[in-house]
């Protein structure tokens, strides 16, 4: 791994969330409902990280409009968040939705996927066979404007 590369990254993308032309900074706020169909929580949804089901629960990490990093516990299911945010998340597993623009690095092992998010420090989350391709895709929508490492075991042994 390149670390100079990855600090460059993690210092473009903090500058990205908390400057004014942030995406987080547009206010086109989505609602999303809990179990019995009342609003609970407006975000928008380019500012969420990822959302991660806990049994009943959703728990929503998104970076408010002044740069902090903020995690909300809501009484939903994952597909109800998954219908809300759509397009802007992508299903990577059975319990998570990433956010592909806070993507750092798609890690893609034999038998084990993983993507590498920034909050205020890398954080991994898991990819299934099953998202893999939808997974991909994202990936490679971003290499337009910011372009995510992918790490295979193939380049890995060799770099």
């Amino acid at each position: 791994f390149n670390i100079m590369k990855l600090i460059r990254r993690i210092i473009r993308h903090f500058r990205f969330c908390t400057s004014g032309k942030a995406p987080c900074a547009v206010k086109e706020e989505v609602t999303l409902t809990n179990t019995a169909g009342k609003p609970v929580f407006s975000v928008i949804p380019s500012c969420i990280i990822y959302i991660r089901s806990i049994e009943n629960y959703v728990s929503i990490r998104y970076v408010e409009s002044n740069g902090n990093v903020q995690e909300k516990c809501i009484r939903s299911t994952l597909c109800s968040a998954e219908q809300a945010f759509s397009p802007h998340l992508v299903r990577c597993h059975r319990s998570y939705l990433f956010n592909p623009k806070h993507l750092v690095r798609y890690l893609d092992f034999p038998g084990d996927s993983r993507l590498q998010l920034y909050e205020p420090q890398i954080v991994e989350i898991p990819v299934t066979i099953t998202h893999k391709s939808a997974v991909l895709k994202a990936v490679q929508l971003l290499t337009g404007s910011q372009k995510a490492e992918i790490v295979t075991a193939d380049n890995r042994k060799n770099g």
